[in-house]
């Protein structure tokens, strides 16, 4: 473990000390601790910022490929509710959407129409940064997709459309035990995004 990955463990990590933290040490940015963790997969599982991550991206873009011991890679670790901001964002994200605004967070355009180019912190918009390098394609040890993670964990309609656009197989894919995002979706039904994430799926 080094300095980076104690830095990316922080709940809110300030963004130029990770910064500084890679440019005095680049290379750390694509070492694995002992599960295999790289300061992207803990980032992801505190639930950085999108600044933060796009930092750890930037630095090293095959991180967003990387897999854990557990076969799992940075993008599996973006929807569990146990850490961090992401894991919540999305449903009010998607009821933001439907109200007609946009998310906090998200990408706004300025006075001349154009977006600040930074990435944001609804899920949406990180699961995009994450899935655009093949990872929603990866599944880990059990056979599960990124997909079947964020319909595991509960997400709203806004993230599965990334995920889709990303990898359209997905959302008929089965893990090891036959299973199907629509199978994890199901056990979810409680949540206010549930309706729509099914008639998604």
């Amino acid at each position: 473990s080094t300095p980076l990955h104690g830095a990316c463990k922080l709940p809110d990590p300030p963004a130029d000390i990770i910064q500084k933290l890679i440019d005095c040490a680049p290379e750390t940015v694509s070492w694995a601790d002992n599960n295999g963790w790289l300061p992207l997969h803990i980032a992801c599982a505190t639930g950085a910022s999108g600044d933060i991550l796009s930092r750890l991206v930037e630095a090293y873009p095959e991180g967003k490929v990387a897999q854990d011991r557990r076969m799992r890679t940075p993008l599996h670790f973006a929807f569990n509710p146990r850490f961090g901001a992401h894991s919540t964002s999305s449903e009010e994200a998607e009821t933001k959407e439907e109200a007609g605004g946009a998310a906090e967070g998200e990408n706004q355009a300025n006075a001349n129409g154009e977006t600040d180019g930074k990435i944001g912190n609804s899920l949406p918009a990180i699961v995009r940064l994450l899935s655009n390098s093949g990872a929603a394609g990866i599944p880990e040890q059990n056979g599960m997709l990124p997909l079947h993670y964020a319909c595991a964990y509960g997400t709203g309609t806004a993230v599965l459309e990334v995920l889709f656009e990303a990898f359209p197989n997905s959302i008929i894919a089965k893990e090891n035990s036959g299973r199907t995002p629509l199978h994890l979706a199901m056990v979810n039904a409680h949540r206010p995004a549930s309706p729509s994430v099914l008639r998604f799926l």
